[in-house]
């Protein structure tokens, strides 16, 4: 092999189509990243909800075949949220990021879950809901549905008073 200054040299540089094709790589990368934080937001959301709403369930069963079962739903001074069947430890179900309300019969808006905690019960026999309230005027005020926020996301346990019934939205 002959150097001199007949011999060509090469450039050491990049051509556009290898940038476009590293800017493309990048772009695909990046949506990849945002979507997969995006999908571990909604998980954490989703498993919020459905434990909430199992412990809704188990609670309804239990105090049809029991006497006096409960579920407390809580707040402490940190945001993080609690639920606590009758005869079991708390459990934590939502951290501070999470915001849980409820609605009630009586109120169409939402509304903090109270200091004492938000108690859902069940009729022994039907399996009904219990009142969570009464008004001044002696009527009884039920919990129609839980509102669960973390960030954007929102899920829905909706409730029906005379069953029991409750279901995600």
């Amino acid at each position: 092999m002959r150097t001199g200054a007949n011999s060509k040299t090469k450039n050491g540089g990049f051509s556009l189509i290898e940038l476009l094709v590293v800017i493309a790589v990048l772009a695909i990368i990046s949506v990849g990243a945002i979507s997969g934080i995006s999908m571990i937001s909604g998980w954490k959301i989703k498993e919020c909800t459905e434990k909430l709403s199992s412990a809704i369930g188990e609670t309804q069963m239990n105090a049809m075949s029991k006497e006096a079962c409960s579920l407390l739903i809580s707040m402490d001074g940190n945001g993080n949220y609690y639920m606590e069947m009758t005869g079991m430890q708390p459990e934590e179900i939502a951290d501070g990021a999470f915001s849980i309300t409820y609605v009630s019969s009586e109120n169409p808006g939402e509304q903090s879950i109270p200091e004492g905690g938000l108690k859902l019960s069940f009729d022994r026999s039907s399996g009904a809901c219990q009142p969570i309230d009464r008004t001044p005027e002696g009527d009884y005020i039920y919990c129609r549905k839980i509102i669960i926020r973390r960030g954007s996301r929102t899920k829905t346990i909706r409730l029906v008073k005379d069953t029991g019934r409750h279901y995600i939205e």
